[in-house]
């Protein structure tokens, strides 16, 4: 009977040890931490370089989308914006991608194809620690357009703007 009592006692431990560690040693991740992880960076940065001006949204539900202001030197000259699909438009790299975040690590990361984006975010510093396709870094930005690339995040436009998603999509040009 004590024998019975012991081993039962042995079993139910190593059902809680299993049950504890996730079975895979993989912390689990609630959805609820990952979307608030993600509000907390969700927004429009401005992304601009040179005199071409362009903006990077971050969407709450984890779409980016990069946007390209035509009324400046390098545009169209109408006032509007369009989305930014041709590689030689700023973040056309990042266009299309998600953004997910690991809560372990407070990385955030932007997929989009065959490219990916890591990043750390703080309320103060805003967007910093990149690393663009684990072998591309910069402590406070990107700026690359070479080799298929066109990315530009961080530095000048590192915390994210007054602008709202509405301003922009209300002037899309046609």
């Amino acid at each position: 009977m004590l024998m019975n009592r012991v081993t039962a006692i042995v079993m139910m431990a190593g059902t809680t040890i299993l049950i504890g560690c996730g079975g895979s040693g993989t912390p689990i991740q609630s959805s609820t931490e990952q979307q608030v992880a993600i509000n907390l960076v969700a927004g429009i940065y401005e992304t601009s370089r040179a005199n071409d001006t362009a903006y990077l949204y971050l969407a709450s539900n984890g779409n980016v989308t990069a946007y390209d202001y035509q009324q400046d030197a390098v545009g169209t000259g109408d006032n509007c914006y369009t989305v930014s699909t041709a590689s030689t438009q700023i973040n056309s790299t990042l266009n299309g991608g998600t953004l997910s975040v690991n809560t372990t690590t407070d990385v955030y990361t932007i997929t989009s194809g065959v490219n990916t984006l890591d990043f750390t975010y703080s309320t103060t510093n805003g967007m910093q620690n990149f690393d663009l396709n684990g072998s591309i870094q910069g402590a406070t930005g990107l700026d690359i357009n070479a080799g298929g690339l066109n990315v530009k995040v961080g530095d000048a436009g590192a915390q994210k703007t007054s602008l709202l998603i509405t301003d922009i999509t209300a002037a899309l040009c046609p």
